[in-house]
């Protein structure tokens, strides 16, 4: 009975991890694509800001710095590589497939895949919030992200 149940949870847990590695792959090889499109166009610094709940959730606003460039952001196309799944014989497999789109797009996919490696879920039930940075001349990508949650207390006593 074991194997049963261990063997489909060890092909679950092996698809993840394969979903997992590809997506991590994406954001590694895109933050170098999109760095260098960000300094191309000589920008100082751009926002990604996002928000979701009650499983559903995505960006809201890219915030452009200066935003005279924002015109540029939106047009300026880029190859983003982007993790793609397939069913085939009752199991996911997952690669990576390119794409050409506007520097905005890939801005924001790019945000929400990284922050579905780190917070997996996160537009779920109360959900969460937070942005992105990207600091061209500092040459880092910041991920701040905030949690919701309910909390609650139960007491009971008795006499």
């Amino acid at each position: 009975m074991q194997n049963e149940v261990t063997a489909p949870v060890a092909g679950v847990m092996a698809q993840y991890q394969q979903h997992r590695t590809v997506a991590g792959d994406a954001v590694r090889q895109n933050r170098n694509v999109l760095m260098a499109a960000l300094r191309e166009l000589t920008l100082e610094k751009i926002e990604v800001v996002y928000s979701g709940s009650g499983d559903s959730g995505g960006p809201d606003d890219v915030v452009v710095t200066p935003e005279s460039l924002a015109p540029a952001v939106a047009s300026t196309q880029v190859a983003f590589l982007e993790p793609v799944s397939t069913r085939k014989d009752d199991a996911w497999t997952y690669e990576l497939h390119q794409r050409s789109c506007s520097l905005r797009e890939a801005l924001q996919d790019f945000a929400m895949v990284w922050l579905s490696q780190q917070h997996g879920g996160w537009e779920n039930n109360d959900g969460g919030e937070g942005r992105m940075t990207v600091d061209v001349q500092a040459d880092t990508f910041t991920l701040e992200h905030v949690e919701f949650y309910t909390e609650s207390s139960h007491h009971a006593y008795e006499l």
